[in-house]
């Protein structure tokens, strides 16, 4: 059994909240919402190196208060967040770590369809691949440059996946 981190733990305390606020089921956008609000970790860490912060945040917000105001689907929301965490187990799992942070969920906002988050990386042709190289890159920034040559020297997915695993038990 994968567990969370204390702050994937926080992150989803936070959608939850947010999501009741809006008198909404908690979806995944809430999610990228708290990862946004709370300002710690891998995952918050990689958006802000690749997109503007507010501009994603608003974006987002205005999304769900026009969902909202069309009365979205509940059932959608509730599957689509089933998926996420779903999706965040299996990428921590196939990273060989032993609980989950906000990187393996960054992921799986690019794998699960229909949300607001998933539609935003897509068009601007963000997806899986693009968000684990960003994953490996900050990881690598934040190492110093053993770290750096680490990455450089692996060739194939799977020896950067447990390259990642090496390095998250180091942080």
């Amino acid at each position: 059994m994968i567990l969370h981190t204390p702050l994937l733990g926080r992150v989803l305390d936070i959608a939850e909240d947010l999501a009741r606020k809006n008198r909404d089921h908690i979806s995944p956008d809430y999610v990228c919402l708290a990862i946004l609000d709370v300002r710690q970790g891998i995952g918050y860490h990689v958006l802000e190196d690749i997109f503007e912060i507010e501009t994603i945040k608003s974006e987002i917000t205005q999304r769900l208060c026009c969902d909202n105001d069309n009365n979205g689907n509940n059932d959608n929301s509730k599957n689509q967040l089933e998926d996420l965490l779903r999706q965040t187990r299996r990428v921590a799992s196939e990273m060989e770590h032993s609980s989950q942070g906000t990187q393996h969920l960054l992921v799986a906002f690019s794998l699960v369809e229909g949300t607001i988050i998933y539609e935003y990386l897509s068009s601007r042709e963000i997806n899986t691949n693009l968000i684990r190289k960003n994953i490996l890159d900050y990881i690598s920034r934040i190492g110093g440059k053993w770290y750096q040559y680490e990455v450089s020297d692996f060739k194939d997915d799977r020896k950067k996946c447990k390259w990642v695993n090496r390095v998250s038990e180091v942080l």
